[in-house]
């Protein structure tokens, strides 16, 4: 897996912001997803260090989940990028159904 350049990882932090648009506010566990959405840009704008001591304090484990998805694409571990998994939320075109 290649790492992405600067100009994919701009791209990502655009279609992150976009998500917030369509990924629900909370998970039906209360969890906040949008707050996940901002740590990932956060992280992708080089202001998170998931090295330090205060991220395991700082962070809950999901929180820290959805951080480390970021890192690991922005480092090339995996492929599919953190907006990809808030796509799932987005609606689907309706067909529209023609007349006889």
């Amino acid at each position: 897996m290649k790492a992405p350049t600067q100009k994919q990882i701009e791209a990502e932090i655009k279609a992150l912001e976009e998500s917030k648009q369509w990924a629900p506010p909370r998970t039906m566990f209360g969890d906040d997803n949008h707050r996940k959405i901002d740590l990932q840009i956060e992280y992708l704008q080089g202001e998170i260090d998931p090295t330090s001591a205060e991220f395991e304090e700082e962070y809950s484990q999901d929180e820290q989940s959805a951080i480390l998805e970021a890192r690991d694409w922005e480092e090339g571990q995996i492929d599919e990028s953190p907006s990809s998994g808030w796509a799932s939320f987005k609606r689907k075109p309706e067909k529209r159904k023609m007349r006889k």
